[in-house]
């Protein structure tokens, strides 16, 4: 069985399509998601939509956790984001 794993999504849409557009050629059996659909960015249903779309396995990530309320985010499960590049951080 040939599979393609995917994991820190963050709700990123596009950088999502283009890794199933680069997996597609590939011709594997099963996309399995190790987590972390959600988070930081903008689009978490679309990115859920899309891994629904491919039949994609997926494993609930911490991020994914704490949306579902199975975990608090006032616990240190969830990282602070990292200030990007020439940002200074508050």
């Amino acid at each position: 069985m040939k599979l393609a794993l995917i994991s820190e999504i963050h709700a990123n849409l596009e950088a999502l399509q283009a890794t199933l557009d680069d997996i597609a050629p590939h011709s594997v059996d099963r996309i399995v998601c190790l987590g972390d659909i959600v988070g930081y960015n903008t689009k978490p249903q679309e990115c859920t939509a899309l891994l629904r779309e491919v039949q994609a396995v997926c494993v609930a990530g911490n991020h994914d956790r704490a949306v579902c309320g199975q975990i608090t985010t006032e616990t240190s499960a969830i990282p602070p984001r990292a200030p990007s590049p020439g940002h200074a951080s508050t």
